[in-house]
């Protein structure tokens, strides 16, 4: 983004596309109809007290990453006359601002937040993004280290109530904290006027202002997993790290529906080769390599699930099993999708190739008719049946099933054999034919003279 014109479409900064959307009808204010009710209400028939001026019904607010109006090389249209659907609708009904200052040391994080709240990170609290350390509060002189991405009411740090003893919060102010009052107080945040005008408020893909981890609870030790499989009857287990374990914990080992607890003995070192953890009893179940292991848990409170939904809430509880499930599951699945992506990524590479100037951008149109037939923002359940049909052609489709099935419900891959064996499929197919077709592409452009460089 540096030494670059930038614009704002209604505003233009960092992080991918994002947008607000407030609505002329209200949520907040309709609390005596049922949740079904609100959830099928249309958005232009809600009640007339969205206080928007000048017969205003909707405002939608797109951040941009490194989107430029102006053009680099006088040759090459700019990266919004390239989106000249966008560039009209902007200039039909919108205001272009094109004197976006971007923060000194600009990330997703601070230049979103300083975009959305027209404040500089040292008011907003993340002054250096997108992790930032603070001093504890403990007089030790040492420092802690956070994220910037928490929901825009969470704390810095949350201590970790399931230690023995508790360990209380290192730094207790807002992880958007400003000073602008002359004490330590949370930023205002950016749907406030909004929704005390009456309107509803929603956005994507924003920073703080969606949820930014599945949080729920905090561990004594863990979660890690099994550096080798555990069989029935053993006494010792191999961890991938032994960090925070320590004798007579009770420790739970793999996720539901096979998870088992067991107390600790001793403890070792840390990998397949270390010495492990010895066990007080010898196992019921067999485990298999890169399942779960984790200590005692305890709601935390600096968590967005915690923060946002409240402990024991069903997505409270979703979280938590997010936590305590396999992740052994997830990077299989990742890793048997990479081979079919890396096909799909060198036929997408043919688009360049042969068109120069828009080959870059139509390649994000096949990453769009990809994640849309997936089940990527929905089930595929409710694609019309001819998309059905695309995605099982979609490595994501099978990649997606598998993560969230590892995730979600703690399936081991093992169990996951309709989901592995297209991806196997796939990768063998399209990398082949992705280099094979790559091959007769470049051929091509270089008979027809296609292949130049051009700026």
């Amino acid at each position: 983004m540096k030494g670059r014109a930038r614009m704002i479409a209604a505003v233009l900064a960092v992080a991918g596309l994002s947008a607000v959307v407030v609505l002329g009808a209200t949520a907040s204010t309709n609390t005596d109809k049922p949740a079904s009710a609100q959830a099928t209400q249309s958005p232009s028939a809600g009640p007339p007290n969205c206080g928007l001026q000048q017969g205003t019904k909707h405002v939608v607010y797109l951040i941009f990453d490194n989107v430029h109006f102006l053009r680099d090389n006088p040759n090459v249209p700019s990266d919004l006359e390239q989106m000249p659907h966008l560039l009209n609708f902007i200039r039909g009904n919108g205001t272009l601002l094109t004197n976006d200052h971007t923060v000194l040391i600009s990330h997703t994080a601070n230049g979103i937040l300083t975009s959305l709240t027209g404040l500089y990170g040292d008011r907003h609290g993340q002054s250096v993004a997108n992790s930032y350390r603070y001093f504890r509060n403990d007089g030790s002189g040492l420092t802690g280290s956070s994220s910037s991405f928490k929901y825009w009411t969470d704390g810095v740090d949350g201590g970790n109530a399931a230690t023995t003893p508790p360990t209380a919060s290192a730094d207790t102010n807002f992880n958007m904290v400003t000073a602008d009052s002359g004490t330590p107080k949370n930023t205002p945040a950016p749907w406030v006027p909004y929704t005390r005008a009456g309107c509803d408020f929603g956005t994507t893909a924003n920073a703080n202002i969606v949820l930014e981890n599945n949080t729920a609870v905090a561990f004594a030790a863990g979660p890690t997993t099994l550096a080798a499989a555990a069989a029935a009857g053993a006494t010792n287990i191999k961890v991938a790290n032994t960090a925070g374990f320590t004798a007579g914990m009770a420790i739970t080992v793999d996720a539901t529906p096979n998870a088992e607890s067991a107390t600790i003995a001793s403890v070792g070192t840390s990998g397949a080769g270390g010495t492990g953890i010895t066990l007080t009893s010898a196992l019921s179940s067999a485990h298999a390599s890169g399942v779960t292991v984790y200590g005692p848990t305890a709601t935390d409170p600096a968590g967005d699930m915690t923060r946002v939904f409240g402990s024991g809430s069903p997505e409270w509880n979703e979280g938590l099993t997010s936590q305590k499930a396999n992740p052994g599951t997830a990077a299989v699945f990742m890793a048997l999708g990479s081979f079919s992506f890396v096909g799909i990524g060198i036929l997408a590479a043919i688009l360049p190739l042969l068109y120069v100037e828009r080959g870059a951008q139509m390649t994000f149109v096949v990453q769009s008719c990809l994640l849309l037939i997936s089940g990527v923002y929905y089930s595929t359940d409710i694609l019309p049946p001819w998309m059905q049909v695309l995605s099982h052609l979609s490595p994501a489709t099978y990649v997606l099933d598998g993560v969230r099935a590892g995730l979600l419900r703690g399936t081991p891959a093992t169990e996951l054999w309709a989901d592995v064996w297209p991806l196997v499929v796939l990768g063998v197919v399209l990398i082949p034919f992705g280099l094979w077709a790559f091959g007769r592409a470049e051929h091509y452009a270089k008979r027809t003279g296609k292949l130049k460089r051009v700026g």
